[in-house]
């Protein structure tokens, strides 16, 4: 449903890889809610097939793990900050959604420079249709875009089904099979997680690991690039003024 927005709030809203043709296979693979133990072994994955990625991190699993953020840049992916906490940031007010992105920016600033376009990405994707978010963000950097994504692994909810290692197997590789079935899966936007907040299970690392592991090598197996997220160079002046999804 089209949302309007007469002050003209509204960012772009990127739920496809922007500038992507036919002529290239191509997804941007995003990547939520690390640093964490496990980060060491997704970038191992990557760059075993010289794939890209964008990581959204938590200000709160930034602490102590200083290399691997180093180790993330340094690898060629591109990196932005995924709040302090990882909570809803629209039940607050404008003040604390100011005050965490400086935060949560600031916490990355010591790695590399503040990238411009700047891709937000909220936890939950709070707030992504909110006029009063995209305002707030809009007056924090006017440069940002809200980084949303086409298609999720889901790899949240499989943990938790899992009573086995066998069962963590199966549950990834069902998972990929889907992603990979999709219709809209070139030029998609991939929303993957570094050890998912808010799920208990003892099997949650080797869940992220076995699912990113069959995920890098089911796409590309197929011929596709695995490139990080660009954000889009030309927003039509009209996105201001409408929402689309």
């Amino acid at each position: 449903m089209t949302k309007i927005s007469w002050a003209g709030n509204w960012l772009p809203v990127l739920h496809r890889l922007p500038g992507h043709t036919n002529g290239r296979r191509e997804v941007a693979l995003t990547i939520d809610d690390g640093p964490t133990d496990v980060t060491a072994h997704l970038l191992k994955t990557l760059l075993s097939v010289n794939a890209k990625a964008t990581f959204f991190l938590n200000g709160a699993r930034l602490m102590g793990r200083s290399a691997l953020v180093e180790r993330i840049l340094s690898e060629g992916h591109d990196v932005y900050a995924h709040g302090v906490l990882h909570v809803r940031l629209d039940d607050g007010t404008p003040a604390r959604l100011r005050s965490d992105l400086i935060v949560s920016e600031a916490a990355l600033t010591s790695f590399r420079p503040t990238p411009s376009p700047y891709l937000v990405r909220l936890p939950y994707a709070a707030g992504r249709r909110k006029s009063w978010v995209h305002r707030t963000i809009r007056d924090w950097r006017h440069d940002s875009q809200i980084a949303h994504w086409s298609l999720s692994a889901e790899d949240h909810t499989i943990a938790p089904q899992c009573d086995s290692r066998a069962e963590v197997e199966q549950l990834c590789a069902k998972a990929v099979a889907k992603l990979m079935a999709a219709p809209a899966l070139d030029g998609s936007i991939i929303l993957v997680h570094d050890v998912p907040h808010d799920v208990i299970s003892p099997y949650l690392e080797a869940a992220t690991v076995t699912l990113f592991e069959m995920l890098v090598m089911a796409l590309t197996g197929a011929g596709y690039a695995i490139v990080a997220l660009r954000g889009q160079p030309s927003p039509s002046p009209l996105s201001r003024f409408l929402l689309e999804k």
